[in-house]
């Protein structure tokens, strides 16, 4: 389970993960990168790593043969030293090449600093009243409407109170009620 289900960081998995040979999360020289191997992918993973003569092996060329209790850890004593030798970016370009289920597994460093989110203009400058300019999250999706219409700007998270009167008039009270509510207190 996650960390969304148990409140725990999730223990690194190694390459035979829940999803199987060659899946988990392993160690590369900028931190961790994220595998989904199994029966399918296995042969992929195989090449990717230069590690293709595997497939002519008997102990390696039928699912059968890597199901193996002990498959698991022979083969990761291969892929581990691989992906250490390699960055994140190294092992991305890789899977991409070798048609392989991946991806790095970022801090939020990596995202802030990701040139490819501001390549996208992802990132937008908010000046807040309290905190000054602060960089947020653009939106995780855009529209194309063939129009050229933009997103919406992002907006700073309102003050408290900053609304209330605009609420209240939605709610049917008059600006003398409102004025009422602040001489009292209430609002």
């Amino acid at each position: 389970l996650g960390f969304q289900y148990n409140d725990k960081v999730p223990e690194r998995l190694g390459a035979a993960g829940q999803m199987g040979l060659g899946s988990g999360t392993l160690p590369c020289l900028d931190g961790y990168f994220m595998l989904t191997g199994g029966p399918v992918m296995f042969p992929n993973i195989a090449r990717m790593i230069d590690a293709e003569y595997l497939l002519e092996m008997p102990e390696w060329n039928t699912v059968a043969a890597r199901s193996r209790p002990e498959a698991a850890e022979e083969f990761e004593a291969l892929l581990i030293p691989w992906t250490l030798e390699r960055t994140k970016e190294q092992i991305q370009a890789k899977c991409m090449e070798f048609s392989v289920l991946g991806g790095p597994m970022n801090t939020i460093e990596d995202l802030v600093n990701d040139e490819r989110f501001d390549e996208r203009g992802y990132w937008q400058m908010i000046d807040h009243p309290e905190t000054g300019p602060v960089k947020y999250p653009g939106y995780h999706f855009r529209f194309h409407t063939g129009d050229g219409e933009a997103m919406p700007e992002r907006r700073p998270a309102p003050l408290l109170g900053q609304h209330t009167s605009e609420i209240l008039i939605e709610l049917g009270r008059t600006p003398e009620d409102i004025s009422g509510l602040r001489a009292q207190g209430t609002i």
